[in-house]
């Protein structure tokens, strides 16, 4: 029997490619869930039989401010609830694939892997510089074991090479590309030169995302032929800067 495992201490709900991976393979195995849930967002694992919530937050804006004791205790919930699933609920026969898209889980899931277990690892968002002890250390663990992760899933292929970059390491066998939008192409007969390219962004967006050198790049192109669009949560600061460039292409 092969079980997929959902695991993360945070939450997969913010994440809408995550819901589409779901339903593919929901079809083909049986699922089970260690996550966060946000009640303002939409639970596409709520109907999951074997779906543990490391924590319930009333909103995001709740999600987004946890203080330092509240991360880890739901660090500490995680680990329980992992560990239980590993040692406790786990058939003999049973084959585990491991899904996560951060590093700590992925070094528990690394941690733990035993011959039987398969991890993939999906980067959603580009590990930066500003990372805090846990996942420095995770990072670190990371580094030394990769060749344990059977599966890499990047947005693109200039990520990937940024991620093993990294890491360290030159080998990239290990990872797949698998987009974050579609891949509809546009015809070429709907194109005109009275009418602007839009480019959009869609999804939540901090100041630590090259931000403002976007900006500064917006700045230089005509405003009459481009139109730029942010589509998603933007935090207070991200506004500020945005409206402190005062473009109307934006």
């Amino acid at each position: 029997m092969t079980k997929f495992y959902f695991v993360t201490p945070n939450s997969f709900l913010t994440l809408p490619p995550v819901n589409q991976i779901y339903k593919y393979l929901r079809k083909e195995y049986r699922i089970d869930i260690i996550q966060s849930q946000i009640l303002d967002y939409e639970d596409f694992f709520e109907k999951e039989e074997n779906y543990d919530k490391v924590n319930v937050y009333q909103n995001f804006q709740a999600y987004h401010k946890q203080s330092r004791v509240e991360k880890l205790r739901k660090t500490i919930r995680f680990i329980i609830l992992f560990l239980g699933k590993v040692f406790s609920s786990r058939q003999k026969d049973e084959v585990r694939i491991v899904y996560t898209c951060e590093l700590f889980p992925l070094f528990i899931a690394l941690l733990f892997k035993n011959e039987k277990d398969h991890i993939i690892y999906h980067q959603f968002e580009v590990l930066g510089s500003a990372m805090n002890s846990i996942d420095q250390f995770s990072l670190w663990y990371v580094k030394n074991k990769f060749e344990k992760v059977d599966l890499a899933i990047f947005p693109e292929k200039n990520r990937a090479k940024h991620f093993f970059d990294q890491i360290g390491r030159e080998d990239e066998n290990q990872a797949f590309i698998l987009p974050n939008t579609n891949n509809n192409s546009v015809s070429s007969s709907l194109r005109s030169n009275n009418v602007k390219t839009i480019v959009t962004h869609i999804g939540a967006i901090g100041v630590n995302h090259n931000l403002e050198a976007y900006i500064k790049a917006i700045a230089q192109l005509d405003r009459a032929d481009y139109e730029f669009r942010f589509i998603g949560r933007l935090t207070t600061e991200v506004k500020k800067l945005i409206q402190g460039y005062n473009l109307d292409s934006i």
